[in-house]
């Protein structure tokens, strides 16, 4: 069946509307999107992995987690609330030993699935970063007393694992 110059006309036509259209996303993510992505660099970081990722808000520190925190202070130790490592916000960080500190409340323990993320987190986080995650029952920071003595015990193995670490 032969074609009419109109037909073929037609044709050409959205050849090149398509060829266009390919041409101008070409130039969206060779130009505006590089600009983009630099005009929000400070919103990222190197993650783990070597990749960027994005650091959403951060959140303030439970008030168990905030209290904990303190009494390691007076022990002299660096406390970085709500570290984001790519992945989730850690309660606790403490980079010398690397120690991540999670304050959990009673769903924890009690929904199965949730004890399975916290698991596998606890395994990313040694297996990609190096970090050994404490998990604290945040029964032990209600009252003065119990926390004073959880940040004791904390305190003893942050200074056993420096010591180990420093031996090896």
């Amino acid at each position: 069946m032969l074609l009419t110059i109109w037909e073929i006309i037609k044709n050409f036509k959205l050849l090149w509307i398509f060829i266009g259209i390919i041409l101008l996303i070409n130039i969206i993510f060779e130009i505006f999107l590089p600009n983009l992505i630099l005009k929000f660099k400070n919103k990222f970081k190197l993650g783990a992995t070597g990749v960027k990722c994005y650091e959403p808000s951060k959140p303030q520190p439970t008030q168990e987690a905030r209290k904990l925190g303190e009494f390691l202070m007076q022990y002299g130790h660096v406390v970085e609330f709500e570290k984001w490592d790519c992945y989730k916000h850690i309660d606790i960080a403490i980079e010398e030993p690397k120690i991540y500190i999670e304050v959990d409340g009673k769903h924890h323990n009690l929904d199965k699935n949730q004890a399975l993320r916290d698991l596998m987190r606890t395994y990313y986080s040694f297996k990609d970063d190096g970090y050994i995650t404490l998990r604290i029952p945040n029964v032990l920071t209600r009252d003065d007393e119990t926390i004073k003595i959880t940040a004791e015990f904390i305190n003893k193995f942050l200074e056993e694992s420096n010591k180990q670490f420093n031996n090896n």
